[in-house]
């Protein structure tokens, strides 16, 4: 099964070297674009991060999500990668209301 990223990723301790590259900062990252070959790869295009790369991958995702679902978990995704870009975290409010209570 085999997917494509669709953004840069950063790469966990058990990537394959062979799909990583270190960028300027010295870290290590799956860049956009790479085709990669996983028995689970459908979880990336799920989760909005890679689109599918061949029909075995294409058939898990369609069983499992609606193209409808698909874009919004792209969407989300763009948006988590642009919030921490701008050095959000995730657990900051949007509408900073700190103290309020409920």
């Amino acid at each position: 099964m085999k997917a494509k990223f669709i953004r840069d990723m950063q790469a966990g301790d058990d990537t394959p070297d062979s799909w990583v590259t270190i960028s300027e900062s010295g870290a290590r990252v799956c860049e956009a674009g790479l085709v990669f070959e996983h028995p689970d790869c459908f979880w990336h295009v799920l989760m909005g991060n890679a689109e599918s790369a061949d029909k075995e991958c294409e058939d898990e995702v369609s069983r499992r999500r609606t193209k409808a679902q698909l874009e919004t978990a792209r969407q989300a995704m763009d948006e988590l990668v642009e919030a921490e870009s701008d050095g959000q975290s995730q657990d900051e409010d949007d509408d900073d209301d700190e103290g309020d209570s409920e």
